[in-house]
């Protein structure tokens, strides 16, 4: 089984980051490759009073060739 990872930090990252996990989904599809398990996992990072952002991952596990 491999895995691959998507991470974005603040909100027009975490906006333009559904393009590229769409992008190796389609690539994904041409390859023959099986998703098997996704994860999405969001947090909020900085000190109270200092500038603080959002941070995304997104985790997607499959099967097939590398890509």
């Amino acid at each position: 089984m491999r895995m691959k990872l998507f991470q974005a930090n603040g909100a027009e990252k975490i906006d333009e980051m559904e393009g590229h996990v769409n992008s190796w989904l389609r690539h994904a599809e041409q390859a023959a490759v099986t998703v098997t398990h996704t994860n999405t996992a969001m947090c909020t990072i900085g000190e109270p009073g200092d500038e603080q952002y959002q941070s995304a991952i997104i985790t997607i596990w499959y099967e097939g060739a590398e890509i």
